[in-house]
């Protein structure tokens, strides 16, 4: 007669103490990704104040209470030639874009950047047009 072969189990402490290792270095894991993320703010520069189309006769004031002018057909060089101003509403996402959206229907995109807080370049969503702004200094 053949003899029994044992059966070759996987003893239930080892088991435990392996789960119990990995739970616990899979808890470090998660606080600490959780902490290295809470320290990290997107903060896009401000926008606050008035900006001058490059190439355009186009003015647009941003307000602190996030609401905005556009004055179109007007430049700070022509200071004579009345423009026709727009009133509208900015908002600025987590991810530090600019959604501008005018009183005639008008909807605009612009991404901030850090590196040149002053000057953006605002995109019409309809046509994608692109308009380059920059800050008018005090």
């Amino acid at each position: 007669m053949p003899k029994e072969t044992p059966e070759r189990r996987i003893p239930v402490d080892r088991v435990v103490v392996v789960l119990g290792i990995l739970l616990f270095l899979g808890l470090i894991l998660l606080v600490g990704t959780r902490n290295l993320f809470s320290g990290l703010v997107l903060k896009p520069p401000p926008v606050a104040g008035e900006w001058q189309a490059e190439q355009d006769p186009w003015r647009i004031a941003f307000n602190p209470d996030k609401t905005l002018a556009s004055v179109l057909g007007g430049s700070r060089r022509d200071a004579v030639q009345p423009g026709t101003s727009v009133p509208g509403t900015y908002s600025i996402d987590f991810s530090g874009t600019l959604w501008i959206k005018l009183g005639n229907g008008k909807v605009y995109t612009a991404a901030l950047k850090t590196d040149m807080p002053n000057r953006f370049d605002l995109i019409e969503s309809e046509t994608g047009v692109v308009t380059v702004f920059d800050r008018i200094q005090p």
